[in-house]
């Protein structure tokens, strides 16, 4: 018996060989080439849990559950493909670093640990010296993602005082999401000594208090 002719199939370095009657050879070749022309996808699989970029920041690697598709053109797959290999990273970390700021995931991340504490005190403190130390587009890019945390409207609004202090003494836009927090509807003042409410109400930096939060702190100081 004579074997059956095939044809090879190559993309890239990927090679696929299928065997196949010589009549259906044409039929093959017509749908290979037809799904190469129209269905080009890059596909960023995040469902990876190691930390597979060579970022420098302290951060634990998060676990990635989700998976996300953007369709590009044969061109801009091998640009991203360059990008990467050069950056050191795989093509998901890569665009991932583009769209997301180490600077912003830290920034996510205090503001989280803030929201899960019992006592924020201290988590505040640490969001203060994060936000403190960005100067110009590192601060920008840090707090241009609203966080992803549940916020009680205290912990939202002094956050969100926080940024629109800093975005002030930056002479830096304020990110929108900011605006999305309504002012808490009662006063908070950072003391139980009713001598020195008066005082904090005249001192209070303005962003606080456009939102009743009532302090005696400034981005930089401990809070």
């Amino acid at each position: 018996m004579q074997p059956k002719p095939s044809v090879s199939l190559i993309e890239g370095k990927s090679r696929a060989r299928i065997s196949v009657p010589l009549k259906h050879q044409k039929i093959a070749l017509y749908y290979y080439f037809f799904s190469i022309k129209n269905c080009i996808k890059l596909s960023m699989h995040c469902i990876d849990t190691a930390n597979v970029s060579n970022d420098t920041d302290d951060m634990k690697p998060t676990v990635k559950t989700a998976q996300l598709q953007i369709r590009v053109s044969e061109t801009e797959k091998r640009a991203i493909q360059r990008a990467a290999k050069d950056a050191r990273m795989d093509m998901s970390a890569y665009v991932l670093s583009l769209v997301l700021s180490a600077n912003n995931r830290r920034f996510d991340a205090l503001v989280t640990a803030v929201a899960d504490a019992a006592t924020p005190r201290f988590a505040l403190a640490e969001l203060n010296s994060l936000l403190s130390g960005l100067k110009g587009s590192a601060f920008r890019d840090a707090i241009a993602q609203s966080p992803t945390a549940s916020l009680s409207p205290f912990i939202a609004n002094y956050v969100a005082a926080m940024v629109e202090m800093g975005c002030a003494e930056r002479n830096l836009p304020v990110p929108p999401w900011t605006q999305t927090i309504g002012a808490l509807p009662e006063p908070w003042f950072g003391t139980e000594l009713v001598s020195l409410r008066l005082y904090l109400l005249t001192h209070s930096p303005a962003a606080f208090r456009s939102r009743n939060l009532f302090i005696d702190s400034t981005l930089g100081a401990r809070v």
